[in-house]
């Protein structure tokens, strides 16, 4: 422990380190503060150029990104009402009501006193805790972390807000992706339709990059206007000393509050899937029920912006012992941290711990370094960051597309990777217009040939009997967790109803239950299947779990039993969601989450921003990526990349023409010079090849 903890330590001595970490710190901010391009959208462009890096150096520039970015979020929390990532949404309460008295130094300076205070606590709960939990680590078999892996696929898909049969579902068609491919394990290819590009199977930085930044991209572009739209007011630069120093004291002052909510962020953050958002609300509430002045909160509570941004940053260093320990992420932004590690060659479990453990003291050490850096810096430059929200989002979709294209290309030189980043990038709009959570897609794919693989080293330790997989204790008590977490939501209503009978509130109950079944009964005669996007966009997701559950009957015994068991799954949570549509009364019944088990509620923790005006339909911005793509294969990048910011800022944005050919040759210098730092060999497009093909063959790669 001690030998990990120097050898990460000495690391920060070199210039290149801190660097990195003064890099990630910035990136971080900048992501944080922009609604919508979350720091999981930073992350996952940082993902590809990384790509041969130092694997230390590597952890600390996405450890720089990890310490920074949510305390950005609550610039725009606290002085535009605008949540800059979803962990800030609690901080709209009593951040903005500060900021429009005039205290917005205050507000900031509270912000990063906690923040700084969170990510220490956290930090100290983790190092702590690696000791005593990594002898009970290396005790797990095979079959437990078969399970174990199980168990943080349902805890993600219980723990997302809203319908459970679409997180265990997503969950599900995660897993089907991961088992696209040739597989080392059984040496055969399955599901690649005679692909050579699918023979690799679906490569993890475009995926990422599609699902995750791409289906921003198209939310945003579509929604015009500016960032945040909201303009605090009485907010002013007067006695802004003295609201530092106040904001400072505010948190100091108040020990009893940091504490309590440093260690609810520090056990929430640890529970894979759960996350910032949970422990921000959670931490909240618990605040305000326990609160001499409740009510206060919501009207410019010190109280209320402490411990929501306290538990914000105290979940960020024990996120990383689920992902690193076991690899089952704790949050979003941990699961692009569990992309990089395998990117790297890094494989998180046990044998991380043992053999890497310094890696993970680099982690840690650099989001403390990172958070003390972004501390430090938001009090001096907070009022220059807000401006950030006030971009015209015309100007920043076109920058931001090309990264994303950029990094997927840049991964492997491949044209394919690009188009199925867009591909993806599409899909996961839909995902997230239809309310299905893709961080449980993404987990799902990044552990499903986990998964595979520890299920069938069980059994050939075994034998081949299937006892193996529940003879460990530690099997059985999550097996156990499993199946209550499944049969919650019907064990939760017959508990309220037992209730109800018992304190005589039946009557009531009952008239609300028929109130509810009026207004499902009227939802399902309203209801056409054929008109319905969502029911067409389920029963696609339906085709597909089908389609790889009749081709797994084609393979042998021992090669198809997983994707058999994963595919019926899947099957069975679409279909019940597509029956749902039907009855709605049973869908109402899985509609719980985390919050349900706190009994406690999410409905206001979303912050409201004023009507845009410059709404852009969706269609039109996917047509500019399609074209963008178009024009990339058949004209390459150097010509397609500057061409395409031109046009948008042109046409899309309404810019003048000198206006867009200057940004359009500055964004254009920005992203050759990295391309060009990454020594990547730019596709230079199909018609180039074709052409000259012929006289001597085309060399456009086959798909």
């Amino acid at each position: 422990m001690i030998e990990a903890v120097l050898t990460a330590l000495s690391r920060f001595d070199e210039p290149l380190a801190i660097g990195m970490i003064l890099l990630g710190a910035v990136l971080g901010i900048l992501f944080g503060a922009l609604p919508g391009f979350s720091p999981v959208t930073g992350m996952a462009l940082l993902l590809p150029f990384t790509f041969g890096m130092d694997p230390m150096i590597a952890m600390i520039l996405f450890a720089g990104v990890m310490g920074s970015a949510h305390f950005g979020g609550s610039i725009p929390a606290i002085l535009l009402n605008t949540p800059g990532t979803a962990p800030n949404a609690c901080t709209c309460f009593d951040g903005f009501p500060l900021a429009r008295r005039g205290e917005a130094a205050r507000a900031i300076a509270i912000s990063a006193t906690s923040a700084g205070i969170g990510t220490v606590f956290g930090l100290v709960i983790l190092m702590v805790g690696i000791p005593i939990v990594r002898p009970f680590i290396l005790s797990f078999m095979m079959a437990d972390f078969f399970w174990l892996i199980i168990f943080g696929l349902v805890t993600i898909a219980f723990a997302s807000k809203g319908n459970l049969l679409k997180g265990l579902g997503g969950g599900g068609l995660g897993i089907l992706l991961a088992l696209i491919g040739f597989s080392p394990q059984f040496a055969v290819e399955r599901f690649t339709l005679n692909s050579y590009y699918l023979w690799d199977g679906l490569q993890l930085v475009p995926l990422v990059i599609g699902i995750f930044a791409i289906s921003e991209i198209i939310v945003y572009a579509s929604r015009g206007g500016t960032i945040a739209e909201i303009k605090a007011k009485g907010q002013s630069a007067i006695r802004w000393g003295e609201q530092v120093k106040m904001g400072i004291k505010d948190v100091l002052s108040r020990p009893l509050i940091f504490l309590r909510s440093s260690a609810i962020g520090a056990i929430i953050g640890a529970v894979p899937g759960v996350g910032g958002a949970a422990a921000n609300f959670i931490s909240y509430t618990v605040s305000m029920q326990s609160s001499k002045h409740p009510e206060e909160y919501g009207k410019g509570s010190v109280e209320g912006l402490i411990s929501s941004e306290v538990a914000n940053d105290a979940k960020d260093g024990p996120a990383i012992l689920p992902t690193t320990a076991f690899g089952i992420p704790g949050s979003p932004d941990t699961a692009i941290l569990l992309a990089a590690l395998i990117l790297h060659g890094l494989t998180p479990g046990p044998l991380l711990l043992r053999d890497d453990l310094s890696i993970i003291m680099m982690l840690i050490f650099g989001i403390f370094f990172s958070q003390i850096f972004t501390s430090g810096a938001g009090l001096l430059t907070a009022n220059l960051l807000a401006r950030i929200t006030t971009i015209r989002v015309h100007y920043l979709a076109p920058f931001i597309l090309v990264l994303c294209i950029a990094g997927a290309f840049a991964y492997r030189n491949y044209i394919w990777d690009v188009l199925l980043a867009v591909g993806l990038g599409l899909v996961g709009y839909l995902l997230k217009k239809y309310d299905f959570r893709v961080i449980t897609i993404v987990i799902g794919y990044m552990l499903g040939n986990m998964a595979e693989r520890y299920f069938f080293t069980s059994l050939q330790i075994s034998g081949g009997s299937y006892l193996a997989l529940i003879s460990s204790p530690i099997s059985v008590v999550l097996i156990i967790l499993i199946v209550f977490m499944l049969s919650f939501p019907f064990l939760k209503g017959w508990v309220d109803r037992y209730r109800a009978r018992k304190s005589g509130r039946a009557a009531a109950v009952e008239a609300a239950e028929e109130k509810a079944l009026e207004a499902d009964k009227a939802k399902q005669e309203k209801f056409k299947f054929w008109k319905s996007g969502e029911f067409i966009f389920t029963a696609a997701l339906a085709l597909f779990a089908l389609s790889i559950l009749v081709s797994s009957f084609a393979f042998e015994p021992r090669v198809r039993i997983v994707p058999i068991l994963i595919s019926t799954f899947t099957l069975l949570m679409m279909s019940g969601l597509l029956i749902g549509h039907f009855f709605p009364t049973l869908m109402r019944k899985v509609n719980v989450g985390l919050e349900d088990v706190l009994g406690v509620s999410t409905k206001s923790s979303e912050c409201k921003a004023e009507e845009i005006t410059d709404k852009t339909p969706v269609s039109r911005i996917i047509f500019w990526i399609l074209g963008f793509f178009v024009a990339i294969f058949l004209i390459g990048l150097p010509v397609s990349i500057p061409l395409f910011i031109f046009c948008y800022l042109l046409i899309q944005g309404k810019f003048g023409l000198a206006r867009s050919v200057i940004v359009a040759a500055v964004l254009s210098v920005a992203v050759f010079l990295m391309l060009h730092y990454l020594d990547v060999t730019l596709w230079t497009g199909a018609i180039p090849r074709i052409i000259p093909g012929i006289l001597g063959g085309s060399n456009i790669p086959r798909i």
